[in-house]
């Protein structure tokens, strides 16, 4: 099935006539395993001279060149987008958190003025308190005194 599409490729017919060596278009249609088939299929059609294998051998690497380059390139753009993502994804993250500084920030200031107010209240309460009881010893005191006249001038009567 392979051989079939590489067979395609290089015009439908390979012999032991075909060429060795195959045009820069070709090989850049071709994958690793076509190329590898394509020759395997030529070596046992016949024997390959020594610059024939030798012509072989740098398409080969033209060919492993070009495909391992093709997979950086593809790599690089996965990792380019897998950045260019977290980048989209930082930014949106950073932009929430420094609203939410914002919102306790507002909450904070909020809280302070609330406890001053609080503070104020309770200051206030505690003076009308020792008030309150200045008044109550006071009147404890009156009321001892007008105790102690009422005894003295029931005792003299």
């Amino acid at each position: 099935h392979m051989w079939q599409g590489m067979l395609a490729k290089v015009g439908g017919f390979v012999g032991a006539d075909s060429p060795i060596s195959l045009s820069k278009e070709l090989l850049q249609t071709l994958t690793v395993n076509e190329f590898e088939e394509y020759f395997n299929v030529m070596g046992r059609l016949r024997e390959l001279t020594a610059s024939e294998l030798k012509e072989v051998q740098r398409q080969r690497r033209l060919l492993k060149n070009r495909q391992s380059a093709q997979t950086s390139r593809q790599k690089r753009k996965v990792y380019i987008d897998t950045l260019e993502k977290q980048v989209s994804n930082l930014t949106e993250n950073n932009r929430h958190l420094a609203w939410q500084v914002s919102e306790l920030r507002r909450e904070d200031m909020e809280k302070q003025r609330r406890l001053h107010e609080l503070s104020s209240r309770c200051t206030q309460q505690d003076q009308q308190l020792d008030i309150l009881r200045q008044q109550h010893q006071h009147q404890q005191l009156e009321a001892q005194e007008a105790a102690a006249q009422a005894a003295a001038a029931h005792e003299a009567a």
